[in-house]
């Protein structure tokens, strides 16, 4: 258990990046390229390459496709509707509607969440099976 302690040192070195008052972003990249480092010298057949690197910095650009998506629909939704003001308008009408009873206006929230939220999980899959010149959100 303890053969592997030296996988501790990129944490050990983000605590030590930020207790030195460097900033977040700084102290994660200089901790990533700790644990690079840790990775390249480390005994074993698990050793990083720098073809291992490359695979490894490709895989984590897939991965993150998903994810930019999901960030930018909703980055988009809520700039429309703070920008509109649709959500104050819609929160009003729902205190309203409940006539000031919390637990009506809870319920009503809840469901106006899941009404307005059914669309996403169908939306995830059409942008990422096309590619990005043909959906809407290609610009970004």
């Amino acid at each position: 258990m303890l053969r592997k302690i030296y996988l501790l040192i990129p944490i050990a070195a983000i605590i030590f990046f930020l207790a030195i008052n460097l900033s977040p972003i700084r102290s994660a990249i200089y901790a990533i390229i700790v644990a690079v480092i840790i990775g390249m010298i480390q005994p074993g057949p698990n050793r990083l390459t720098i073809r291992g690197l490359f695979e490894a910095l490709e895989n984590g650009a897939r991965s993150a496709i998903g994810v930019a998506i999901a960030c930018t629909a909703a980055g988009i939704i809520v700039g429309v509707i703070l920008l509109t003001g649709i959500g104050l308008k819609v929160a009003n009408g729902l205190v309203d509607l409940a006539g000031g009873n919390v637990f009506l206006t809870l319920v009503m929230t809840m469901v106006a969440s899941l009404i307005l939220g059914m669309w996403e999980p169908l939306l995830r899959p059409i942008m990422s099976s096309h590619p990005p010149s043909l959906h809407p959100l290609s610009f970004i």
